[in-house]
């Protein structure tokens, strides 16, 4: 680090500017920690749909079909995912106001 005065705000990080490896570099860590991120939120979206995020809801859909297309033989695990499928659409419908 060098003798410059630091400004409110934003620490320095270093002196250098970043190369383009480490761009893409920090650019692929944070896409990867958001999408852990939206895969969490969206395991947890039935447990309270009225306060899932829209991008948590719709991903939370896109993982609970996934299931669904495995054809599981159990089931009462198919109607879990059918039942939480089915209160993530009402919702959806219900903030977007699309008539079934």
């Amino acid at each position: 680090m060098s003798d410059k005065k630091q400004s409110a705000g934003r620490p320095l990080v270093s002196d250098a500017p970043l190369t383009p490896a480490q761009r893409v570099k920090r650019s692929r860590e944070k896409a990867k920690a958001q999408a852990k991120q939206i895969r969490i939120d969206a395991g947890r979206c039935t447990d309270d749909v009225e306060s899932a995020t829209t991008t948590a809801l719709l991903a939370g859909l896109v993982l609970r079909i996934g299931w669904l297309e495995k054809d599981m033989d159990d089931a009462d695990v198919m109607d879990g995912l059918r039942s939480a499928s089915g209160r993530i659409m009402a919702e959806l419908r219900k903030r977007y106001q699309i008539e079934p």
